[in-house]
């Protein structure tokens, strides 16, 4: 598939397809660079990225981590805010330069590696709890899932 300008939807002018409080410090660094797609030389980061059902059970499970460090959900979301910038740059930087089969979905693709970058600092999160508390994942996990069915 040859990705260009009138078979992909625009994001808007912020960076993050979103409207921010509070931006990052980095956000300059953020903007410079612009990853290309091998296949076409288009800027990713004209594209938005789009999220789903994975994307929300990730969200569930990234807040539910936060909040067992600081029990303020608006803080939670402030922080998820401020990282979804750093991890839709990550997004674009992993995808630099890849080329997209003609069966695959560029918006699929970007969705998935926004998960996984997701998913990873979820994960970072719990491991980073199981060595504050000194315990095994079980317990992170239960926490975890008890703090989902309180906030959500």
């Amino acid at each position: 598939m040859i990705i260009n300008e009138s078979n992909v939807e625009k994001k808007p002018e912020s960076i993050c397809s979103f409207s921010l409080q509070e931006t990052p410090k980095k956000d300059s660094e953020i903007t410079e660079s612009s990853p290309e797609s091998a296949s076409t030389g288009m800027n990713l980061r004209e594209i938005w990225i789009h999220e789903d059902a994975i994307s929300e059970i990730l969200w569930q499970r990234w807040i539910a981590c936060y909040m067992l460090y600081d029990w303020n959900f608006h803080h939670a979301e402030t922080s998820y805010c401020n990282n979804k910038c750093m991890w839709t740059d990550r997004v674009y930087n992993r995808l630099e330069g890849t080329s997209i089969e003609e069966d695959e979905s560029l918006e699929e693709l970007m969705t998935d590696t926004f998960n996984q970058i997701l998913a990873e600092d979820v994960e970072d999160f719990i491991q980073t709890h199981m060595r504050v508390w000194k315990c095994d994942r079980t317990r992170v996990e239960l926490q975890v899932a008890k703090a989902m069915t309180w906030i959500f």
